[in-house]
């Protein structure tokens, strides 16, 4: 019998629940909702506030195990997959829940293992010995321009804006108290008075060819709203494969300045202030494949890297890893803040850097 192609075509479309379950990662997911940061990891486990209920025994209650994609809250009793978190966190069906992801994170075009599982294998294998064995066939008959020669795929990741945010308020209190005018001009800072970001200090991103990829929201203190972080990212952008101002650090770094490492975008501006414009944010606390690979696509084993990360957890278990990694082939130098400073942005005065 002959199809009736009207109907056919009708057919509403249905999420593949098994494909984004296998290509998303829980990292990516709780990345969206800026839930990353402030959780504790150990291992495959991530520990921290179940956004999902409220309550004074919510301290740690939220476990996720990276490997398995899956979490529950040993308060509340949520449990289960990314499906079933976004669906908790949007009060809404498995169905809905699959669209939010198809459109947050969109299917790559071409093959390749880019998805959770990938993702988790890759992490697996992101020590000492998988930096040793990346080395030859990154660096071997690279000369120094060969960052801009390389065609990346992050720019199919992360494609370049088509707007520009106009009417940024810079002259905003909360700006003007951590920053100077001359940074905030600079960096293009300033408060955002409509849309995704409304409120919030927005900051551009450039990929390492300079290209506008994304703005990121700060809230402008810590009593930010119900249910938000600290920080906003797009739906779509993917932090993880951007190093916050490595296109303008890269000028530096060919000039023989070491290239220093540092979490987040205001230990940027603070550096930048004391006379250091080679410093570059992971814009959080862990170093990806893909950022290790941006590096070594700027870097040769001469240049040199400082490390200055958060004098906390968090930044000390980041500074253990990628000093781990970065050292099978650079030079490393771990720079300890000065007695009393907890990160970066506190500082007053030039330290020795190398």
């Amino acid at each position: 019998m002959k199809e009736n192609s009207k109907t056919h075509q009708s057919r509403p479309h249905r999420p593949d629940f098994n494909e984004l379950t296998q290509r998303i990662s829980f990292v990516d997911v709780l990345g969206h909702y800026n839930l990353l940061e402030p959780m504790n990891r150990k291992g495959d486990q991530l520990r921290g506030v179940c956004p999902i209920h409220q309550g004074a025994e919510n301290r740690n209650s939220l476990s996720v195990n990276t490997v398995r994609n899956c979490f529950k809250c040993f308060s509340c009793g949520s449990q289960g997959n990314i499906l079933d978190f976004v669906a908790a966190m949007e009060s809404c069906g498995k169905y809905r829940a699959g669209c939010l992801l198809e459109e947050w994170f969109p299917a790559p075009a071409s093959g390749g293992d880019t998805g959770a599982r990938g993702q988790r294998v890759q992490e697996k294998k992101s020590g000492l010995d998988g930096g040793k064995q990346g080395v030859a066939n990154n660096n071997e008959g690279v000369g120094k321009d060969s960052y801009v020669q390389q065609k990346s795929s992050h720019s199919e990741v992360n494609p370049p804006l088509t707007f520009l945010l106009k009417n940024l308020e810079t002259n905003h209190p909360y700006l003007l108290e951590r920053v100077k005018a001359e940074t905030i001009e600079r960096f293009g800072l300033g408060v955002c008075s409509r849309g995704l970001m409304n409120g919030r200090v927005v900051v551009p991103v450039h990929n390492e060819r300079g290209e506008l990829v994304a703005y990121v929201g700060r809230w402008p203190g810590d009593d930010f709203p119900k249910g938000e972080g600290k920080y906003k990212l797009p739906p779509a952008f993917k932090k993880g494969y951007v190093l916050f101002n490595l296109h303008r650090a890269i000028e530096a770094v060919r000039k023989g300045e070491p290239l220093i490492l540092v979490e987040g975008f205001f230990d940027v501006f603070r550096l930048y202030e004391l006379g250091y414009p080679n410093a570059v944010a992971l814009m959080g606390s862990s170093l990806t494949k893909e950022q290790e690979d941006l590096l070594k696509s700027v870097l040769t084993s001469s240049s040199r890297v400082a490390l200055m990360f958060d004098n906390d957890s968090a930044g000390t278990t980041c500074l253990r890893d990628v000093a781990g990694r970065l050292s099978a082939w650079c030079f490393v130098k771990v720079v300890n803040l000065q007695e009393g400073i907890t990160q970066p942005d506190q500082l007053q005065k030039k330290i020795e850097i190398f």
